[in-house]
């Protein structure tokens, strides 16, 4: 992935002070990306989490087509910040599992509605996609968030 870094690094430095200064800027880029991503994530918290939280009835959109809010924080911020916004996200919420024994059986049933709606749009990306992990970071995106949230039901 390529970030544009948030801040000019000046040339007229010794090496080791560029490359000082160089590591500074590239710190505070991914900083204030993290940030931002974890903002926007908080805004999608009734599309991406208040929505999984039961199971959708027949008037309701189906688990998956909400799973298009991920692939857009995917083509908004790298990666690693998207994956870590999920990973903060889902600490609340087993602090607060963790509190209230009736809270368990809320977040695995959130959890295995979110493994079958990432699951459907994953099989419905890659039967329109080829998948080329070098080119393809939303592939990349989808199968990170499906192993993670995979990992967080397995620790409940």
């Amino acid at each position: 992935e390529k970030l544009r870094l948030g801040g000019v690094v000046p040339l007229g430095q010794k090496t080791t002070q560029w490359l000082c200064t160089l590591e500074q800027r590239m710190k505070e880029t991914l900083f204030h990306k993290l940030q931002d991503c974890l903002a926007q994530r908080l805004a999608l918290w009734p599309q991406l989490d208040v929505a999984f939280e039961k199971p959708p009835g027949p008037t309701d959109l189906p688990l998956h087509l909400l799973a298009e809010h991920w692939a857009s924080l995917g083509a908004t911020f790298p990666v690693q910040c998207v994956l870590l916004a999920e990973e903060a996200l889902w600490r609340v919420d087993l602090e607060e599992a963790l509190g209230e024994a009736s809270s368990q059986a809320g977040l695995q049933l959130k959890l295995s509605l979110k493994l079958d709606a990432l699951t459907h749009y994953i099989r419905n990306y890659h039967s329109i996609h080829a998948w080329q992990p070098e080119s393809d970071s939303l592939g990349v995106l989808l199968g990170a968030l499906l192993v993670l949230t995979l990992q967080q039901r397995d620790v409940l």
